[in-house]
């Protein structure tokens, strides 16, 4: 019984370890989003300068 438990309790501090490093990656996830969207609007207001001095 007492094995059961401990075998439980060792389950559950695996199922932690993996739900921490999913939702790790899934802060990393959005930070990576959050910054190709960043370089997308620098990228066009770059394109926009170049444009508007060609005119």
């Amino acid at each position: 019984m007492l094995e059961d438990h401990e075998a439980r309790i060792s389950a559950l501090g695996a199922d932690r370890a993996v739900l921490a490093a999913v939702n790790a990656l899934g802060d990393f996830r959005q930070k990576t989003r959050a910054r190709f969207r960043s370089v997308d609007e620098q990228l066009a207001e770059i394109k926009d300068l170049i444009l508007s001095r060609q005119q």
